[in-house]
């Protein structure tokens, strides 16, 4: 009987696209992320090239919440950029926060210099560790945010119907 109860929870919570802790509902999630990335195009698509390849080396969910505008869900990229064919050249890596509406559809991104760890979501506020970066329900003044000493734009934009 304990089991069956499980499994109907389990069930009713994967249906759902997310919720307010922060525990995916719908296990694919993720790969649904990254589908939509690489189908918005470069450069947020793996790629092979001439002589490098450009590729996603990891993908991290980073979790959802609701804005003024509508669900917001974001996630961490990092891509490599293979060296040249036969060179000694080191590869090159490129991360990216990426923000996507309720439907999945990417609204926004960040390009950051280096991967950081600890992004989260806390009710409505983005939280980088302990640092709060922004609060989708009182957006900052400037529109933007410094990240690694670099500004960033706050997510917005116009509600889908």
């Amino acid at each position: 009987m304990k089991r069956a109860l499980l499994l109907l929870t389990l069930l009713s919570v994967a249906r759902a696209e997310s919720s307010d802790d922060q525990v995916p509902q719908r296990p694919d999630i993720l790969a649904r992320l990254i589908a939509s990335a690489a189908a918005s195009g470069d450069p947020l698509a793996s790629s092979p090239g001439e002589n490098t390849t450009y590729y996603l080396r990891r993908a991290e969910y980073i979790g959802s919440c609701d804005a003024p505008f509508g669900r917001v869900h974001a996630g961490e990229f990092f891509f490599v950029r293979s060296a040249p064919k036969g060179s000694t050249l080191p590869a090159r890596g490129h991360n990216f926060v990426v923000f996507f509406d309720a439907a999945l559809r990417v609204r926004d991104r960040w390009e950051l210099d280096a991967p950081l760890t600890g992004f989260a979501f806390d009710h409505t506020k983005m939280v980088l560790g302990s640092e709060t970066l922004f609060d989708f329900a009182h957006s900052p003044e400037s529109g933007s945010v410094i990240i690694s000493g670099k500004p960033q734009k706050v997510p917005h934009w116009t509600p889908t119907k």
